[in-house]
């Protein structure tokens, strides 16, 4: 149900076991990001679309900061793992068939290894950074605060619309 909302905000991803890594469907996010969007525009309804994603999809925009290791593990990733695959998918949809000019907006945030924790203080990067990649960390609670003050802060919002945030703790880098 998206009428009478803001936003919308999608966290669907693959399960962890050889049926949801190997099995179908193999394009979840991507198909659901596409749909979603399509609804949406029929709707006329929410304007902000939060997709979140990974650290390990590069930005088609840029990611000038990730060293040449750092992209063949990627790829290898990608190669082996379907999911993967589809994550970079639905952040290429949002980048290159959506674009910036169309009247829906998102943010695909792409948060470093997940931690259950606290909240605490966290930082956001528009591109990768070194160790970003294997070495990097956040808390669950700081990402959802991030995605929290994207649909409820306009200043926030300006700052990374269109764009693929890195999320990180301060202390986990």
């Amino acid at each position: 149900e998206v009428e009478g909302s803001r936003a919308v905000v999608s966290c669907l991803g693959h399960v962890i076991s050889f049926q949801g890594m190997y099995g179908q469907p193999r394009y979840l996010c991507r198909d659901t990001v596409k749909k979603t969007f399509e609804t949406i525009e029929k709707l006329g309804a929410p304007s902000k679309f939060i997709l979140v994603n990974t650290v390990g999809v590069l930005n088609p925009a840029g990611d000038s900061k990730r060293g040449f290791l750092s992209r063949l593990a990627v790829s290898i990733i990608e190669f082996l793992i379907p999911p993967a695959r589809d994550n970079k998918a639905a952040a290429w949809y949002l980048s290159k068939d959506v674009g910036t000019d169309s009247a829906m907006k998102w943010v695909s945030v792409r948060p470093c290894g997940l931690l259950e924790e606290e909240m605490s203080d966290y930082d956001v990067h528009e591109c990768s950074f070194p160790g970003a990649l294997f070495n990097a960390t956040v808390s669950i609670p700081n990402v959802a605060h991030f995605m929290c003050e994207l649909i409820t802060n306009e200043q926030k919002w300006k700052e990374w619309e269109g764009k693929m945030p890195i999320v990180v703790n301060k202390d986990g880098y």
